[in-house]
């Protein structure tokens, strides 16, 4: 334990940049002109900045006079009145994200029940019926949905200047919303907003990943395809171990991936949706590092966007990427002085690309059309958790080495953000409190938790002084250029 302890202080003592080794003292005056001309540069061309929390729960009052915004869920009006309170008293922007009570699971006698195979154009049917609270959703008709939209706008009408961006429905395409029903729940609550004096609160959308691009979106749809059917096939096969096989197989049919239900049910046609003013996307370390649908995105990236820091993921599965990292190994901790940095290294090599490739993404889909842009980055701990080889978590964690980690992860975020000013308006962390996800059955530790890791992100925060551009380059962060 002492061993794990002294690994986790020398992770947060005499951290270099994460970009690169301190620039010997002769090169620091010239450096440092460099870094105010680029700095100017920046400033003239950058849109206003904002750092906020997702906190799915509510407004935390922790968070005042902290950031500059917080999105929740909201769950009922008495919620809502709540956060609107506590982010007039302590000066924060309000983002609401309504999906949570604008939206419902799709019913499972509409779940689609079939797959096509992209290599033969072939029809196949699933096993398995659809679980009935699946991730798939849906909005109601244009009535219902003003009726359930009226008494929370009302609410977010008495408190005109709290909130400035609306969402509503998470991940929308990955869960089987269409553009077009995108579009016609925005024209409702457009209306709706503006019928409430409500003109300056803009609609925004939250993508998983890239799945605004269509050829990405089909590439998700293959790899949930291919989960269905080794799903499928185990299910079918003999098996020596009857007993055993019955028992899985009735497990299974009560508790398996939303995957199994997603494959074929998905919107492939990309696009953003007409009427929303902000797009974002998440894409955290931890759904790339255990999420079996991206076994094979870095090499897919790498073969569309090599060019976005993804070239060394050429024919490299996530299985493979994952044996190179240390905290996905059995037993104990691994105590090799040089662990930490390779780690890093690698950690390093996957944020860049997938962040660099989805941001070219969203940039080309943007073209020059005013719609702004928020980045979405990671500062929970569930990616960076000691894990076995099978991706199980460990009962035992060292809690200064996790928190290294997500400390990591957050000044890499921080860093691209500041190279992307042009592109982004916001950047926004998840999550602040500690979480539980029922997706994946696992408590999550939230930035609240960590120290060093809240402290980054509050003093990343408070150097956007009234939304103004960035005045002064983190000292973790290095000058690369912007990729356009």
């Amino acid at each position: 334990m002492k061993a794990m302890l002294r690994i986790g202080r020398a992770a947060q003592a005499g951290r270099r940049s994460l970009a690169g080794e301190r620039p010997a003292r002769g090169g620091r005056l010239l450096l440092g002109l460099v870094t105010a001309c680029w700095l100017a540069g920046l400033a003239a061309g950058a849109a206003k900045a904002e750092v906020g929390f997702f906190t799915p729960r509510g407004a935390p009052q922790a968070l005042a006079g902290k950031v500059q915004f917080v999105k929740i869920n909201v769950s009922s009006p008495d919620q809502l009145e709540s956060s609107l309170r506590m982010a007039q008293a302590g000066g924060l922007r309000l983002r609401l994200d309504m999906g949570p009570v604008v939206t419902t699971p799709m019913p499972s006698g509409r779940v689609g029940r079939h797959y096509v195979t992209r290599d033969d154009g072939r029809r196949h049917d699933k096993l398995l019926p659809p679980d009935a609270d699946n991730k798939l959703r849906q909005f109601p008709d244009d009535v219902r949905l003003r009726a359930i939209l009226a008494p929370y706008l009302e609410r977010v009408a008495a408190y005109p200047a709290v909130v400035d961006r609306v969402f509503l429905a998470d991940e929308p395409y990955l869960n089987g919303i269409s553009r077009q029903e995108m579009e016609r729940a925005g024209r409702v609550t457009r209306e709706e907003l503006d019928r409430r004096g409500l003109r300056h609160v803009r609609l925004g959308v939250v993508f998983a990943a890239g799945m605004f691009n269509a050829e990405f979106a089909r590439m998700v749809d293959d790899a949930s395809v291919r989960y269905v059917r080794q799903l499928d096939d185990h299910y079918r096969a003999p098996n020596e171990d009857q007993a055993g096989h019955e028992a899985w197989k009735r497990q299974i049919q009560r508790v398996r991936l939303a995957t199994y239900d997603r494959a074929g049910n998905m919107y492939l046609g990309g696009g953003f949706p007409a009427g929303f003013d902000l797009v974002a996307f998440d894409f955290y370390l931890s759904t790339i590092l255990l999420d079996g649908v991206h076994e094979h995105t870095l090499d897919w990236l790498a073969k569309h966007y090599p060019k976005a820091g993804c070239a060394s993921f050429a024919e490299q599965s996530m299985t493979q990427v994952r044996q190179t990292l240390t905290f996905f190994r059995d037993g104990p901790v691994t105590q090799q002085p040089d662990a930490q940095t390779s780690d890093r290294r690698m950690l390093n090599q996957i944020f860049d690309c997938r962040m660099n490739a989805v941001t070219e993404m969203l940039l080309k889909e943007r073209g020059n059309r005013p719609i702004e842009v928020m980045l979405i980055a990671e500062s929970g701990n569930n990616g960076v958790l000691e894990f076995d080889a099978r991706q199980q978590v460990e009962p035992d964690q060292p809690p200064l080495l996790v928190e290294a980690r997500v400390l990591d992860e957050v000044r890499r975020a921080e860093c691209f953000y500041v190279r992307h000013q042009r592109s982004y308006r916001g950047l926004m962390f998840f999550t602040f409190e500690n979480e539980y996800d029922n997706t994946i059955r696992l408590h999550v530790g939230g930035a609240a938790g960590m120290p060093t890791v809240l402290s980054s992100i509050f003093n990343f925060a408070g150097a956007w002084q009234d939304g103004k551009s960035l005045s002064k380059l983190p000292s973790h962060c290095t000058i690369a250029p912007q990729r356009r």
